[in-house]
């Protein structure tokens, strides 16, 4: 009988214990779900400001006058063919590519795919009324 007391009281502790236990870990896991949800939160604000200052930029572009200007480019889009560049002078550009604008790079002819945000660039625009027409951009780097 003592026995058979002891293994129950044995039982019930153990029980106890890993009860104990496995609250600890729920509440170390859901410390770290919160902390996951708090940096999927940050990632997700810091995308929206990106995402917020490049439509800015995108409204403020300027038209700048026929001739070759360089600048860095800060926003590449594939579908449309388009980039904005900056200018070493801070004023933005947008140019849209045509057939028969030309891209180099390393001397070179190369597709848009080459193109990538944060590229310098250097490039010879035409001005046709309020619209810019790339002629030729090169890829610097």
């Amino acid at each position: 009988m003592r026995m058979r007391k002891s293994i129950l009281i044995f039982a019930a502790g153990f029980s106890l214990f890993s009860l104990t236990i496995g609250c600890k870990n729920s509440e170390k896991n859901n410390q770290d779900a919160e902390n996951v949800v708090e940096n999927v939160n940050e990632t997700g604000a810091d995308a929206v400001k990106t995402i917020e200052s490049d439509v800015k930029e995108l409204e403020d572009t300027d038209v700048v006058e026929s001739g070759t200007y360089t600048g860095t480019a800060e926003v590449v889009d594939a579908e449309q063919k388009e980039i904005y560049v900056r200018l070493d002078n801070n004023k933005t550009i947008e140019l849209y590519f045509s057939n028969d604008t030309e891209l180099i790079q390393n001397g070179e002819s190369v597709s848009f795919d080459a193109m990538e945000r944060g590229q310098r660039v250097e490039v010879e625009v035409e001005k046709v009324n309020d619209q810019l027409n790339p002629q030729r951009v090169t890829i610097l780097e």
